[in-house]
This record gives C-alpha cells, structure tokens and sequence, in this order.
C-alpha cells in the first residue's frame, strides 16, 4: 500500500533491494569489467568499453530516477564510501558517458546483439535521460528526447510487432520492438521471476509452478477497467475468477 501510495520510507526492503543491487551488481561489475579490459595490452578494447560504459549509464539512469542525489563511482579502486553528487551532476555525467560511447559502440540488430548495448540502446537511453531532463535539472530537453527517438525510428531496424503477444512468447529474440532484451536461461541464467511475483499464493497449484507464488504485482482495477472489452490486450490478460 505504501508504495502504490508514495509514501514509502528507507526502511522498505525493495528500495534497500534496489539501491544495493544496482551498485553492487551492476555497477561494481561493470567498474571491475572496465579495469580489466584498460589493463589489456595489443588488443582493440574500444568496443568492449563503450558497451560497459554505456550499460554503467544505464544503471545511473535507474539510479537518479528513482534517489536523485547518489554518489558516482567509475572508478573499480575508488573510494568505499564516496560523497554523493547532486543530480544535475549525475545526469551530466550519465549523458557524457553515452555520448562519449555510441561512436564505439555497433549499429548491428538481432540475434547477435540481444541482450547487449548497441549504438540504439544508448540513443533510448538518452531518450529517457532526456525526457524527464526538467525533474532531474529543471531545464527541458524536449528536443532531444525527439531527436534521440527519430534516431531509433529513422533507422529502420525496429518496428512495432504486427501481433501485441509475440514480445511476450518464452523465445522473443527474433522481435523487431524489442531495443534492448534481457535474455534469460533456465542453466547459465536464471531468475526470471514475472509469473511469480504476479500471482496468487493459490495459482501455484494450478500451473504446477515448483516455486510458490507470491501474490505481488497486479493491475488496479480502475486501469484494468480503462481496456475496451474487445481490445485483444486485455483478453490476454489473467482476470476472473480461477478455478
């Protein structure tokens, strides 16, 4: 209730959850990924860095959406406990890093790059970045969030997908919509959690999930109710009663 509310506290484990997971798990890795690969010596890091720096500004972006003021770290031998920035310094900093890598970072789609950054993950990036420029600086940057997505659209090599469910099957690689994928593997990747954080304690036992359930996320049925009854959207949804 408190967080469909906004009145949430720091003493709410999701917000705990996030802030430690997006530092110690994304960023660290990244910063430790990016050392390792400036210590290389006769072979061409280029690419490899501007995809690390650019997924690094991705979790930034995360990170001044949802705190604001947040300490930045780009540096795997920095300081343990670094001061915090102010937020018009953090969005300088995220677009700096985006803009520095997409001239390194590939225009190639598909199968070979999902999952990964390319050149029109960072342009989306920005996009959002730049979309919501007058919370985090109070200056709009209308301009550039069009100008970041005619970029993405002008390319040609993403389209809406002609059935609203194909980015929705267990295998959506080959999906024009998609930008960036997060590609999950029952052995080498695990963790894909929707279906259980989305249903009933009961339902467990009607998909015969080995995972119990935990009656979490759900629609509000005031949005629910704003689906036109023959829109395909909503009868592909779960609802009703269940048996």
């Amino acid at each position: 209730h408190r967080l469909h509310r906004h009145t949430w506290s720091a003493e709410d484990n999701c917000f705990n959850h996030w802030w430690t997971n997006i530092y110690a798990n994304g960023i660290s890795t990244c910063n430790r990924l990016i050392y390792e690969f400036e210590s290389l010596e006769g072979v061409d890091v280029a690419p490899a860095l501007a995809e690390l720096r650019a997924l690094r500004a991705l979790y930034y972006y995360w990170l001044i959406d949802k705190y604001g003021n947040i300490p930045i770290v780009d540096d795997f031998n920095g300081p343990s406990k670094p001061f915090t920035s102010p937020r018009k310094d953090v969005y300088d900093f995220i677009e700096k890093e985006l803009l520095e890598s997409m001239p390194n970072l590939s225009k190639e789609t598909g199968i070979a790059f999902y999952g990964r950054i390319n050149y029109y993950t960072a342009q989306m990036i920005l996009a959002k970045l730049y979309l919501n420029a007058q919370v985090y600086t109070g200056t709009e940057q209308w301009q550039k969030a069009m100008d970041a997505c005619d970029t993405i659209i002008n390319s040609g090599k993403y389209n809406l997908s002609a059935d609203f469910f194909a980015n929705f099957q267990a295998d959506a690689s080959g999906s024009q919509e998609i930008i960036m994928g997060v590609p999950y593997d029952q052995i080498e990747a695990p963790g894909f959690e929707i279906h259980l954080f989305s249903l009933h304690y009961s339902l467990q036992q009607k998909y015969g999930f080995t995972s119990a359930t935990w009656n979490g996320i759900c629609f509000q049925e005031s949005f629910f109710n704003l689906f036109a009854a023959n829109d395909i959207r909503r009868n592909g949804m779960l609802f009703g009663p269940q048996f």
